[in-house]
This record gives C-alpha cells, structure tokens and sequence, in this order.
C-alpha cells in the first residue's frame, strides 16, 4: 500500500516520517511526505515476506535510485514502479 501526505510548509515541525499499516493482504507498505522542503521516504515489509531490515532498505533504496531516474529524465510518471527483476522480493 503507498500513500503521500502531500507537501507541508510548517514553521517548527521538525522532520517527519511515516508509513501505512501493513498486513499479511497488504504486505508492503510505502509512505512519502514533504515537510519544509524535505522529502521522506518510508518502506515497511510484513513478516510473511521474510521482511528482513535488509530487504527492506533495498527496496527503499531500489524506489529512491527509480524515483531520483525519473526526475534526472525530467518526465513525472504517474508512479515510479521498481521492475520485478530489480526487487529485492523478486525472489520471495
């Protein structure tokens, strides 16, 4: 599941991060939000994938190297999909 929060302008609110629930029907949760011009990127895996730390910073990188393609290419797609073959769960 992803979800974005849009894009904040609040004079003291720090930085902020979150991320949708999981659940074994929704197994991959993904949130984006920006907050005084800074962007943050959050993916949680459910247990059911063998979501491990490690599989879920390299999805979260693989979605940071795919968005910062798209930007680097000036063209806004209307999401950025991370190919199977490139997922870290490509394998689970």
């Amino acid at each position: 599941m992803f979800s974005n929060l849009g894009v904040w302008n609040v004079e003291g609110a720090g930085h902020w991060i979150f991320c949708p629930a999981i659940t074994r029907v929704y197994p991959i949760g993904a949130g984006c939000i920006t907050v005084n011009g800074r962007l943050a990127l959050t993916v949680q895996l459910h247990h059911a994938l063998g979501g491990t730390l490690e599989k879920s910073r390299a999805t979260l990188d693989a979605w940071v190297q795919g968005c910062l393609a798209a930007a680097a290419s000036h063209e806004v797609p209307p999401e950025v999909a991370i190919p199977r073959s490139a997922s870290p769960l490509a394998s689970a």
